[in-house]
C-alpha cells in the first residue's frame, strides 16, 4: 500500500513551483500563447488580468501532480506515473476535442502536462 505522507515534501514543493513557473513560460509570448490562444478561440489582449481562480486551480493541480509523482518515483514505479499521466492526457484530449480546440492547442496543453511531469520526476531523483 502506498504511504501518502512518507514522501519528500521539499521535492513536492519545488516540483509544484517549477511546474507552475513552466506554465507561465509555456503560455507566454516567449513560447506558445499566440497560436494556442487562436486554437482555443481566445483573444489574449482582451482578457487583461489572468483569471485568479484558474491560477489557483492550476497551482493546486501542479501540487497534486507533484504529490502523485512523489508517491511512485521514490520506489521507481515510473510506469505507474506514465499510466496516470496518459490517463489524464487522454481525458483532457477528449474534452478538448468536444469543445473544438485546435490540434495545436490540444498538443500544447498535453505538452505542458508532460513537461511538468518530467520536471517533477527529475526533482524527485535529485532530492
Amino acid at each position: 500500500m502506498v504511504d501518502l505522507y512518507n514522501v519528500s515534501w521539499l521535492a513536492i514543493i519545488i516540483g509544484t513551483v517549477l511546474g507552475f513557473v513552466l506554465g507561465w513560460l509555456w503560455y507566454s509570448p516567449v513560447l506558445f500563447v499566440k497560436k494556442w490562444a487562436e486554437g482555443i478561440g481566445a483573444n489574449m489582449e482582451e482578457t487583461g488580468q489572468p483569471p485568479i481562480d484558474a491560477m489557483i486551480t492550476q497551482f493546486l493541480g501542479m501540487f497534486l501532480l507533484a504529490w502523485v509523482v512523489a508517491l511512485f518515483a521514490d520506489s521507481g514505479q515510473y510506469v505507474v506515473i506514465l499510466l496516470i499521466v496518459l490517463t489524464f492526457l487522454s481525458l483532457q484530449y477528449a474534452n478538448n476535442t468536444f469543445v473544438g480546440k485546435s490540434m495545436y492547442a490540444k498538443m500544447t496543453e498535453a505538452g505542458y502536462i508532460a513537461a511538468s511531469t518530467v520536471i517533477m520526476i527529475i526533482v524527485q531523483m535529485v532530492l
